[in-house]
């Protein structure tokens, strides 16, 4: 009898090991043969054009993830006034997106309009329509880079420059709490408004002072150079001369105007 029931149970523990196999077998190949892709009706002598995905080219980490340009100004750098509803309105399609960080800019003169370092209107107009964008992103974590459109106030090549953007995050960051805000480009586009790569350099190596200086190091980098005409200095930026500049990250943007530059990699 008792062999009887040791054979039972061995039949069982037997069958009981082949059930878990089979189902990691079928739970293995699931998450290997993922289900077919959604397909979309298209209109009337609309084209597709296949796209192949090598996997072997996948983008390893550390990868930030796609991003948006989010910014609250019209073509004169003066903020649009939004009402709640619109503001709304936003915040859900922003949603949507589900961005893993955001690019927005800001103008000198929001909130040092006299040029004067030290003299500050943090709570201008101007800033409190653009805080709404720097208050979504901290309350869906979202990475932040800002910078400035242009030099305000100041001529090329003034260290007031460089001490006012300074004073800014550290206003953001320390003060405001918008510890989310890890990047901070150093000026747009700076190969249309400076001469040379060299201006650009002496420019972020004085943002990198004034950075370390407000004790931000450990919690903001530089990111540049931010071109969009000349590609040659996102190469000069990385040379090793260059590390005094504190670049935390390198970055450039591009413009597509047709689909062919889409088509052919542009």
């Amino acid at each position: 009898m008792k062999t009887f029931q040791a054979k039972i149970l061995l039949v069982c523990t037997v069958l009981l090991i082949s059930l878990l196999v089979l189902k990691a077998c079928i739970t293995q190949q699931q998450q290997q043969s993922p289900g077919p892709l959604p397909t979309f009706k298209l209109s009337g002598g609309a084209t597709t054009t296949p796209v192949s995905i090598a996997e072997s080219d996948a983008i390893k980490r550390p990868w930030l993830g796609f991003g948006i340009e989010w910014d609250i100004e019209n073509n004169d750098n003066q903020p649009l006034p939004l009402t709640q509803k619109q503001w709304q309105t936003l915040f859900t399609r922003v949603d949507a997106l589900h961005p893993n960080w955001i690019r927005s800019m800001f103008d000198m003169q929001w909130f040092c309009p006299s040029g004067q370092v030290g003299n500050y209107t943090f709570d201008s107009p101007e800033m409190r329509a653009w805080y709404p964008i720097l208050d979504y992103a901290r309350s869906h974590h979202i990475t932040v880079v800002i910078g400035s459109w242009s030099y305000g106030p100041w001529a090329s090549g003034s260290n007031n420059y460089a001490e006012a953007l300074g004073d800014l995050a550290q206003y953001l960051i320390k003060k405001q709490g918008y510890d989310n805000i890890r990047y901070v480009s150093g000026l747009n586009e700076p190969d249309t408004k400076q001469s040379s790569f060299g201006d650009w350099e002496n420019l972020a190596h004085a943002i990198s002072i004034s950075l370390n200086q407000r004790g931000l190091y450990d919690k903001l980098a530089l990111i540049g150079p931010d071109t969009s005409q000349t590609n040659g200095w996102i190469t000069n930026s990385g040379l090793p001369w260059n590390a005094q500049t504190m670049l935390g990250a390198y970055e450039w943007h591009n413009y597509i105007n047709t689909c062919c530059d889409i088509q052919q990699g542009r």
